[in-house]
């Protein structure tokens, strides 16, 4: 029986109408007059009605399936999830930090355009700085990352991974990743003066912009001499698909109730930027292995800002049940109390890989070493790679860097025949073709930056 059934909605198909058709002038006028709908002009004009109440059954079952999140879809799908507080994550620009070299005090304001060579894609800053005479590097300094300071008779350098320096004479040379003590280097220009300037893609989506790719000037200005990315992009989002919207449903309904685990993550991996998280718990009187004390729980979030992720705490944490780590946050409640919030931060692990690749020169892209480096990028942030998706992406926090689930990610680079060896390490250089084993507190990071391709 078609129509709302205790099965749901089934329809008629049109071949049901034709049959119908037939079985009411069959019982109203007799089998002979209904055999008059084989061919001619009647039985061409009961094929268009019988075609239109079809596509009526089919606009009806689209009425009845998007009433439900499991097969409703585009904005349908956005209507039916916006009564439980779920919104479709839109696109968004890839971001990133450029190093802007010229004369002291060249201003450069916001929206200055620079294009990825490699690309072709545009960005512009997104914030105004002043161009400024920098300092000279430092013996046994802490330097964090971005850091700009000069060395070497006049060349720059910016601190791509944060440490001290050492007590000798620090970096010299034009290379990307040099150490010095526990600080890594890299090369800019030669110069006396530059500032690290914010920028995104000017279209949104997952737009790649990989270490040393943007150094394109396209709006000049008079004191701006040159510019370089030290650092990969932030890969931005493109629209959250139907598929990937429902899967995030389903992760929040498994996530109900505010003492639960799965909630706490759900909620702060819904703060923005937030990319990983993780969280311990301890229901003992005792603090246990993992450090947390008594009757509490501890968030490690990697992105988004430390306000936003104690306010999702203050939300989702039961009352009586406290929170734990090196970061504090005061956060305001409903009552107009101070709470004070506290989480952790996973230790960045940085990896560096040495690959070597036998290729096929006749369908190896010139550029294919830097495809091979976003690859191995694009692996680790579980995005696609080449079209193919593989589920195994992703390093979350506490996952190992398993060395050979990289070799798969390179085998979908056009020409490269066989992965020969890969090295890999947490310094430049890397010798070991070992598993690398990261600690619960720790996630491992990968950037083009520290890869290496050699083809042998």
């Amino acid at each position: 029986m078609a129509g709302l059934t205790e099965n749901g909605f089934e329809i008629k198909t049109e071949e049901d109408v034709l049959a119908d058709i037939r079985s009411e002038i069959d019982s109203q006028f007799g089998a002979l007059n209904a055999s008059k709908l084989d061919t001619g002009p009647l039985a061409t004009i009961v094929h268009i009605i019988a075609r239109i109440s079809a596509a009526l059954w089919l606009l009806g079952l689209a009425i009845y399936n998007s009433q439900s999140p499991a097969t409703a879809f585009g904005v349908l799908l956005d209507r039916v999830l916006e009564l439980s507080g779920l919104i479709r994550e839109l696109a968004s620009s890839s971001t990133s930090t450029v190093v802007a070299v010229g004369t002291n005090g060249t201003i450069l304001n916001v929206g200055r355009r620079i294009r990825n060579t490699v690309t072709l894609t545009y960005w512009a800053t997104t914030e105004a700085k002043t161009i400024v005479t920098l300092a000279a590097r430092a013996t046994t300094t802490a330097y964090v990352i971005n850091a700009l300071r000069t060395n070497d008779g006049g060349k720059i350098y910016c601190c791509t991974i944060a440490g001290t320096s050492s007590a000798g004479g620090g970096p010299t040379g034009t290379g990307t990743a040099i150490v010095d003590g526990t600080v890594t280097w890299r090369y800019i220009a030669t110069g006396a003066a530059a500032v690290v300037v914010a920028v995104e893609s000017e279209i949104e989506g997952e737009i790649v912009g990989a270490a040393g790719n943007l150094t394109s000037i396209e709006t000049p200005v008079a004191g701006w001499t040159s510019v370089v990315n030290p650092l990969d992009a932030v890969i931005g989002n493109v629209t959250e698909t139907d598929a990937k919207l429902r899967i995030r449903r389903d992760a929040l309904l498994r996530s109900t109730g505010n003492a639960a685990l799965d909630a706490i993550i759900g909620d702060v991996l819904d703060v923005a930027d937030v990319e990983r998280v993780v969280c311990f718990k301890n229901d003992t009187d005792v603090t246990d292995a993992d450090g947390v004390p008594p009757h509490s729980v501890e968030v490690l979030a990697r992105g988004g800002t430390d306000a936003a992720i104690a306010a999702a705490l203050l939300a989702t944490v039961a009352a009586g049940i406290r929170t734990h780590g090196t970061v504090t946050v005061v956060v305001v409640d409903s009552q107009g109390t101070d709470q004070t919030i506290k989480f952790s931060r996973p230790t960045v692990i940085n990896i560096f890989l040495d690959v070597d690749v036998i290729i096929d020169a006749a369908t190896y892209p010139i550029d294919g070493a830097a495809q091979i480096k976003q690859a191995l990028v694009d692996f680790s942030e579980g995005l696609d790679v080449a079209g193919y998706t593989f589920g195994y992406g992703l390093l979350d926090i506490g996952d190992d860097v398993i060395r050979n689930d990289l070799f798969a990610p390179i085998k979908q680079i056009s020409g490269v025949t066989k992965v020969s060896t890969i090295e890999l390490g947490t310094s430049a250089s890397p010798t070991l073709t070992a598993d690398l084993v990261i600690t619960s507190r720790q996630v491992a990071d990968f950037d083009t930056s520290r890869i290496t391709v050699a083809l042998v």
